[in-house]
């Protein structure tokens, strides 16, 4: 007890020198973890009360599965929830929050990649390793940091599998409406680049403002004035939900493909009747034929009464996923977890295979893609 004492107020005063003392610190809270023999603490950081805010579920489901069934390494698993609001300044603060906690070994979150891109350098500077469900920005993994991944397939993939998707169904015309930011343009660019591999044309595409996008004129200039087989939404909710609406309000019946972003039960209940049809890419759907996707749905349902979405499913598996590092490693210190981490080759979760290179990118994992049907999504094979 006492030497742990001296190691936080060692890794106290590391914070406190800034990142210039980034290794002092990373081995600190390394050293903290070898002598702490308590609960291995995860920090959760999230918008809880946004459309995806049932990663919280997920997470607390899977932690009580461990928990119930001895811990790992013979130790419970602790977490320390927090809402970073889709607020960068939130996030900041939220991560010296955890940079400054000595007992912090790993952080999952953001949802935003407009936050998990600043904030990843604060906990890699800080000995934490942060695992992402949802951020999809290619940068997040290209900053050369070792301790920093994602569970999320990232903006090229599920972009590039999207466009392959319209040359199946032989959307050959297609408009691209997509939010102004790195999720968006992201998005926008890598499917337009598969798009023309494929001999599709991208007829026209504009950009909008999460606040305040005139929207309806954008869509009546393309009713009016161009022909199309599709329209690729690269939005966000609740935003992305009143562009459908829209759209079909104005007469356009050409299919809607949606980003990842829209992947949530919100879409549905804002647009309503006029969700009907619309494509969304995702990592999850209940219905998919897989045995650990049928015992995890059972097993939700069971606990809260209603069929999990990805972001449940992304919160369970990821934190399924340290748990198993931390085995795997044979230690609770953060950088040992991290090699385990990228050592993972072929792990199976509920929202597909992970395994991850050097730069903790997912190298394996593939969307599917969920159609609304009847007021629900069903399953695309």
């Amino acid at each position: 007890m006492k030497q742990s004492l001296v190691l936080l107020g060692l890794l106290a005063g590391a914070m406190l020198l800034g990142a210039c003392t980034e290794p002092n610190t990373a081995e600190y809270r390394n050293a903290f973890a070898r002598d702490h023999a308590g609960d291995i603490r995860l920090g959760v950081v999230w918008p809880l009360s946004s459309a995806k805010g049932t990663l919280k579920n997920g997470v607390e489901m899977a932690l009580a599965e461990i928990n119930e069934a001895g811990g790992v390494l013979g130790r419970k698993l602790d977490v320390v929830m927090r809402d970073d609001e889709r607020s960068v300044n939130k996030g900041m603060l939220l991560a010296q929050e955890f940079a400054q906690d000595p007992q912090v070994v790993a952080v999952v979150g953001h949802l935003d990649s407009y936050i998990a891109i600043p904030v990843a350098s604060s906990y890699e500077f800080s000995g934490i390793l942060m695992v992402s469900p949802g951020s999809t920005g290619m940068r997040l993994t290209q900053q050369g940091f070792g301790r920093i991944f994602r569970t999320m397939v990232n903006n090229r993939e599920s972009s590039t599998q999207l466009a392959e998707y319209a040359a199946k169904k032989q959307y050959r015309r297609i408009v691209i409406y997509y939010i102004n930011n790195d999720y968006g343009r992201d998005l926008a660019n890598f499917f337009e680049q598969r798009a023309n591999d494929l001999n599709l044309t991208i007829v026209d595409r504009r950009a909008y403002e999460k606040v305040g996008g005139n929207h309806a004129r954008v869509l009546a200039e393309w009713k009016h004035f161009h022909r199309f087989d599709a329209v690729f939404l690269a939005g966000s909710l609740p935003e992305g939900a009143d562009i459908i609406r829209e759209a079909r309000e104005l007469g356009i019946d050409a299919a809607i493909l949606g980003g990842i972003g829209l992947d949530a039960p919100d879409l549905i209940a804002t647009a309503g009747e006029y969700a009907e049809g619309v494509v969304v890419t995702s990592v999850f759907h209940p219905d998919i034929p897989r045995p650990e996707v049928l015992r995890f749905t059972q097993a939700y349902e069971q606990r809260l009464g209603v069929k999990p979405d990805a972001s449940a499913a992304q919160g369970y598996d990821t934190v399924r996923l340290l748990a198993d590092a931390i085995r795997r490693a044979g230690s609770a210190e953060p950088d040992k977890i991290a090699a385990a981490l990228h050592a993972t080759r072929q792990w199976k979760g509920v929202t597909g295979t992970h395994s991850f290179d050097e730069h903790g990118e997912l190298s394996e994992k593939r969307i599917v893609l969920n159609v609304v049907r009847d007021g629900r999504f069903e399953y695309l094979e």
